[in-house]
C-alpha cells in the first residue's frame, strides 16, 4: 500500500479593497508557516499590484528562509496565493517551486497557480502543449498553460474546458482576471478549506493555517 504524503500546502488570502487592517503579505506568510509540515522544500507567493498585475517570489527553503522579510518586499496588495511543496512529480529546484505564473508576469493576462495534488495524465497533458513554453516538469505549470491556452473568451470558459481533462486528486488556488479562485477534485482527495477574517476570505490546505491568523473555520 502507498504511504500516505502530504504533498504541498496552499492558501489564498482574499482581503476588501480600502481595509488596511490587514496585511495578506503577512498574513501569507504566517499562515505557510502553519503548514510547513507539508512541504519543506521551497516556498512561494504569488500576489496583485495596485494595478491588478501579478508580481510574484520563490526560492528554495522554508517559509522563514525564503520570506524573512515576511513578504514585505512583495508589492502591497488585497489577493494573494501562497505554496509549499513536497514533490510528488519533478525534481526539487527552484524551477519547481510554486506558485507558477504564466502569460507574463507583471501582466493583466498572467494567471498564477499553486497546486497540491498530482494528476496522473499529467506527462499526456505537457505533450499537448508547446514544448517551448515548459520551464519545469510539474502538473502545476501544466494546468496554469491549460488554462491560459485552452479554448474560449473569457476565463470561465477556460476553466470549463480545462478541468474536465485533468484526472488525479488536487486542490488548486488561483490568481487570474484579478480575482481568487479556489477549488479540489471532484472527489475531493486533497483537502482545502475555507475561513474568514471578518469580511475577508481566506482558503488553505488545513484549518491549523486559518488558527494561525485568527480565521474562524467556514
Amino acid at each position: 500500500m502507498e504511504r500516505l504524503h502530504d504533498a504541498c500546502g496552499v492558501v489564498g488570502i482574499y482581503a476588501h479593497e480600502n481595509d488596511e487592517s490587514i496585511d495578506v503579505r503577512h498574513y501569507l506568510t504566517l499562515a505557510l508557516t502553519a503548514l510547513q509540515h507539508r512541504g519543506q522544500e521551497s516556498a512561494g507567493m504569488a500576489v496583485y499590484d495596485s494595478k491588478g498585475k501579478i508580481v510574484h517570489r520563490v526560492g528554495m527553503g522554508k517559509v522563514r528562509e525564503v520570506f524573512s522579510d515576511t513578504g514585505n518586499k512583495l508589492p502591497q496588495t488585497r489577493c494573494g496565493i501562497g505554496h509549499v511543496r513536497y514533490s510528488t512529480t519533478g525534481s526539487s529546484c527552484v524551477e519547481n517551486a510554486g506558485p507558477f505564473v504564466v502569460g507574463q508576469e507583471h501582466s493583466y493576462e498572467a494567471i498564477a497557480v499553486a497546486h497540491n495534488g498530482n494528476l496522473v495524465n499529467g506527462p499526456a497533458l505537457r505533450e499537448q502543449l508547446p514544448q517551448e513554453l515548459l520551464s519545469s516538469t510539474t502538473d502545476s505549470e501544466a494546468i496554469a498553460l491549460l488554462l491560459l491556452y485552452a479554448e474560449g473568451e473569457t476565463l470561465r470558459e477556460r476553466m470549463i474546458a480545462t478541468f474536465p481533462l485533468l484526472r488525479g486528486a488536487y486542490s488548486l488556488v488561483i490568481l487570474a482576471a484579478g480575482k481568487l479562485y479556489a477549488m479540489r477534485d471532484p472527489w475531493a482527495m486533497r483537502p482545502l478549506c475555507m475561513g474568514r477574517i471578518g469580511e475577508h476570505w481566506v482558503v488553505a490546505s488545513e484549518s491549523c493555517a486559518l488558527d494561525r491568523i485568527g480565521a474562524t473555520f467556514v
